[in-house]
């Protein structure tokens, strides 16, 4: 081989080779944050908080535009799932309180937000204030947020429904009507 011919296929082969650095570079590239924007395939999220160190176990409830029903006795449902189920013993390393439901695929129609005070094991609380928050994401919109007081075990409490239409948006938030989803007997 003559040497122009040499250096042609060094200067081919080093070419070659600074094109898959920089391809393998490109490829593995680290994501940059995203500022601020929320990265879940959930499409609402749904969380109630009460006092932290309670020792009280307070449950969300939601139903669906299809009557499925997420809780602590069915965790997963088709499109909604109960992400956190706090007991209210959360241990030395955990004195948050809070529980917390994702609806990774909504449908048209109503869904009802309940709170239910199903155990008190804090007899220095025998009320418990609960917070609930309904967040759309993407584009972020919150539904509602407000305080909902539950006073004794059993009492299950509406905080929210609202209702999905075809394209995605909400409407009719409605903070008035009370409906028992699963004190009611059957689900029990």
């Amino acid at each position: 081989m003559n040497r122009p011919t040499a250096v042609a296929y060094i200067d081919m082969l080093a070419c070659l080779f600074a094109f898959f650095v920089v391809a393998f570079a490109i490829a593995f590239q680290v994501e940059k944050t995203n500022n601020g924007n929320i990265d879940d395939p959930s499409q609402f999220i749904i969380v109630m908080n009460w006092a932290d160190q309670s020792r009280n176990d307070i449950d969300l409830i939601v139903r669906d535009s299809h009557n499925r029903i997420v809780w602590y006795k069915a965790k997963t449902v088709v499109g909604m799932s109960l992400d956190r189920d706090d007991l209210g013993n959360g241990g030395p390393n955990d004195p948050i309180r809070r529980e917390v439901v994702s609806i990774r695929k909504s449908s048209p129609g109503l869904y009802t937000i309940n709170v239910l005070f199903f155990r008190n094991s804090d007899t220095n609380r025998p009320n418990e204030d609960v917070k609930v928050s309904v967040l759309k994401l993407n584009p972020y919109l919150e539904i509602y947020s407000g305080i909902t007081r539950l006073s004794k075990v059993g009492e299950e409490k509406t905080v929210v429904s609202f209702t999905v239409n075809e394209d995605g948006s909400v409407k009719n938030a409605d903070v008035n009507k009370q409906v028992k989803i699963v004190t009611q007997g059957a689900l029990k």
